[in-house]
């Protein structure tokens, strides 16, 4: 494994920035997504990422509401306005959000188990 430095992590010109920005985007995108559909299968509709993480937080899936909601608008900023401060910020905060997906796969792991 590779240890990167905070301010290699941190360089806007920094590949490792801009791997993490889009692995978080990902990361993201399929979270929500897989909240939507075990929300689904449990009869429970949630059409946006937000309503899914409002419903994901009510069903125990998520611990922290306020941070999954924090997300979206991170997400809108590296996505949409390529905003090089929020994409420092976003490799700031990488390590929690790593965390909050972990938890995320674990919790929805276990409602699919039989």
């Amino acid at each position: 494994m590779v240890w990167i430095t905070l301010e290699e992590l941190t360089d806007p010109d920094s590949i490792y920035l801009d791997v993490t920005v889009k692995r978080f985007e990902f990361t993201f995108e399929m979270s929500w997504k897989a909240i939507k559909r075990v929300l689904a299968w449990r009869g429970i509709e949630a059409n946006s990422p937000r309503s899914c993480f409002k419903e994901a937080y009510q069903q125990g899936y998520i611990t922290n509401e306020q941070e999954w909601l924090a997300m979206i608008e991170s997400r809108n900023l590296t996505a949409h306005t390529c905003d090089e401060m929020e994409a420092r910020q976003l490799a700031l905060r990488a390590r929690q959000f790593h965390k909050a997906f972990a938890e995320l796969y674990l919790a929805l792991e276990s409602q699919l188990e039989p």
